[in-house]
């Protein structure tokens, strides 16, 4: 009888452990903690995925490889419209971004190298009036 007990909390056991999500952390671009949690199967992020607001909107989306950005994101206001976008290599900001104003039209836009702003970048007001250009 204590074999058949104990043959049974152990298959419960396996059978739990094997169904468990690990929850994990979502931080935002500049590494502060977001309310956002999502609920992931490993350790490490592979492939397209999608970041929510605790609202439900979408927040942001794009690749990983083994928990590192790499290829193109796209970030929202939480009103749906696209925040920014562009590409990462290594978690790192790399090539062509563009930012937006929550209208929906066009802040600035650029490349980036090694995380930092590089070559012509072009401004515009709200109104998607070209305000500066400047090579950086």
């Amino acid at each position: 009888m204590k074999n058949i007990l104990l043959t049974v909390c152990l298959f419960s056991i396996l059978v739990t452990a094997c169904k468990t999500e690990k929850k994990s952390n979502v931080f935002d671009e500049v590494g502060k903690k977001s309310p956002v949690q999502e609920s992931i199967v490993s350790d490490n992020l592979n492939g397209f995925t999608k970041l929510y607001y605790p609202n439900n909107t979408l927040k942001s989306e794009g690749h990983f490889s083994n928990g590192i950005k790499n290829g193109f994101w796209k970030y929202y206001f939480k009103n749906g419209k696209v925040k920014k976008e562009g590409n990462y290599a290594n978690n790192i900001k790399d090539g062509f971004w563009k930012t937006y104003y929550k209208n929906g039209k066009v802040e600035s836009e650029g490349h980036y190298s090694q995380d930092k702003p590089y070559g012509f970048w072009k401004h515009y007001n709200e109104d998607h009036t070209q305000i500066t250009t400047e090579n950086k």
